[in-house]
């Protein structure tokens, strides 16, 4: 079964991951959090199918299923196709470094049947958790590895003035699209026939010129300037306009190629 591998993903200093993957990787290991969820609706509850992409220097990763359980299977390829798929839960959190206690943003992958449960038992005995800080601790290694959540810690010790409370970094930050891959029907098509997902092209980021206005001339702001044209210059040829394309201003109709004028401008 292909999952995430967080030693992977937290290894990576790439900007696609300037939020990483919570990883406690050792038996025994553990990490004091400020988990970023007041009420269950703030969960990321995604549905997915785990992949293998070839073509990527992170592989293993998880791609979220386009149908809703009342969906027919056809909706979604991978479903119709046989693809494992999981329920997953993506909680939000800020970790802090042991030595400065500064945040680190993170999100931590659960199953999504076990862990939601447990949230909201803590919403409801203890009120927002952005509020108390927890202890998390990690038991056993592989298959068998389980974790402990200490909730509500020593407010007095874990106080947000040593503890603060900084979540500018998931300010417009989703999981879907970035850590869960977001593809279409015809994209998954593609994965299965070939193993890879086709790349997208990225829209151009050019803006507009907005201030942008038609020369004048000099002395006559309302007027375009000169310019010179066939009309002006009887040694200069007509610049041709390709067939079935539109005059302007209610000129005549296309003619044939050979026989194109250039129409007459009025302003």
């Amino acid at each position: 079964m292909a999952q995430i591998s967080y030693d992977e993903v937290t290894s990576r200093n790439d900007a696609e991951f300037d939020v990483g993957f919570f990883s406690l990787k050792s038996d025994g290991d553990e990490a004091i959090v400020r988990i970023l969820c007041d009420q269950v609706s703030d969960l990321e509850i995604l549905t997915v199918h785990p992949v293998t992409v070839g073509n990527s220097s992170f592989p293993n990763r998880n791609v979220n299923c386009i149908r809703t359980p009342h969906d027919p299977l056809d909706k979604c390829p991978f479903c119709n196709s046989g693809e494992k798929v999981k329920q997953r839960v993506f909680i939000k959190m800020l970790q802090y470094d042991p030595n400065t206690r500064e945040p680190i943003a993170v999100v931590w992958d659960r199953p999504a049947g076990v862990f939601v449960p447990k949230l909201k038992s803590y919403i409801d005995n203890y009120g927002p958790l952005t509020n108390i800080m927890c202890k998390i601790i990690r038991h056993g290694s592989g298959l068998d590895t389980t974790y402990d959540i200490i909730p509500n810690l020593n407010p007095q010790v874990y106080t947000t003035e040593a503890y603060r409370v900084d979540t500018s970094a998931f300010n417009d930050f989703s999981v879907l699209g970035r850590m869960v891959l977001d593809k279409t029907a015809d994209e998954m098509i593609t994965y299965m026939r070939t193993g890879s997902f086709p790349e997208r092209v990225k829209e151009s980021s050019a803006v507009p010129n907005t201030n942008w206005a038609p020369p004048t001339s000099a002395g006559n702001p309302n007027q375009y300037q000169t310019f010179t044209t066939a009309e002006t210059n009887p040694n200069m040829a007509p610049t041709p306009i390709p067939n079935g394309y539109e005059q302007p201003y209610g000129g005549p109709a296309p003619m044939d190629q050979g026989s194109l004028q250039r129409p007459t401008r009025y302003y």
